[in-house]
């Protein structure tokens, strides 16, 4: 899980290095992990759904999103982008699981939005 979690990184945080962004690093981080906030409250509004118990109200949302910042703070603090840009140097197919990172973060969106709509 954490080998794909640190491609996202990479792969998130090149995108906005070739877009021109100076703060690439720490963008790469927080999309990273907003992705997996949103998956855990897509968790959270289906159990909630199916147990009648409202655990999801407009406080915890963005309890979820600071905590789940802060775990990525920590989790990522010793990697560096220069050390996975090395890394990654001559990977195969790099357009292709590129485009798979952006699909799961537009999936983790849509599968949000989703269970907002329908379990709600």
């Amino acid at each position: 899980m954490k080998a794909i979690l640190i491609y996202c990184y990479y792969k998130t945080s090149k995108f906005y290095k070739t877009w021109g962004e100076k703060g690439y690093s720490g963008t790469g981080k927080t999309i990273v992990f907003g992705s997996i906030a949103l998956n855990l409250l897509s968790i959270l509004t289906i159990v909630s759904f199916f147990t009648r118990i409202r655990i999801i109200s407009i406080e915890i949302i963005p309890i979820v999103f600071i905590l789940s910042w802060f775990w990525g703070y920590f989790y990522m603090r010793g990697i560096r982008y220069e050390d996975l840009e090395m890394k990654y140097y001559n990977e195969s197919n790099s357009t292709i699981k590129g485009w798979i990172v952006f699909g799961y973060y537009l999936l983790s969106t849509i599968l949000y939005a989703l269970c907002l709509i329908y379990f709600n």
